[in-house]
């Protein structure tokens, strides 16, 4: 670990830090306490029954490790929170939406969702579930021939 000043830690030892402290996809129940959390902090913050989401920016999905998430787009957020393609809502608990007024925000899902969630399902394990805007649905399952998957 790189020291740049007394208490300033270099950003790529940051970096590493991180991925190696949050690798691990969190168990279902973990899972379940954090989205719990969240949900009364977004509760808190906002009345869910009134929520009318800003048109931009969109907070664009992503499935990392088998678990739908989508990243702050603020600018010098890094937060990210998981989201679910039947309520497209997305609030940044880390920043609170700030530089957009505290407003909840779009999730940008793909029209073909469930497909890419049930070819990705066909994976045996979660670690090795990932999707990012611009991977098609051919690629998804190329690799799953490549590696052997087979139908569920």
């Amino acid at each position: 670990m790189q020291i740049v000043a007394p208490g300033v830690v270099a950003p790529s030892d940051m970096i590493m830090t991180f991925s190696r402290k949050f690798w691990v996809a969190p168990t279902e129940h973990a899972w379940r306490k954090t989205t719990n959390k969240n949900l009364a902090h977004l509760r808190r913050m906002v009345k869910l029954r009134d929520v009318t989401p800003l048109a931009a920016p969109v907070a664009q999905a992503i499935v990392n490790g088998g678990r739908w998430i989508a990243r702050c787009p603020a600018d010098g957020c890094w937060g990210g929170e998981y989201v679910d393609p039947h309520i497209p809502l997305f609030f940044c608990c880390s920043c609170c939406n700030s530089q957009f007024g505290m407003q909840v925000l779009k999730v940008g899902f793909p029209e073909n969702w469930e497909e890419i969630e049930r070819t990705l399902l066909r994976r045996p394990y979660a670690k090795n579930r990932h999707w990012s805007p611009g991977t098609t649905l051919d690629e998804i399952e190329d690799e799953n021939l490549t590696h052997r998957v087979t139908e569920a």
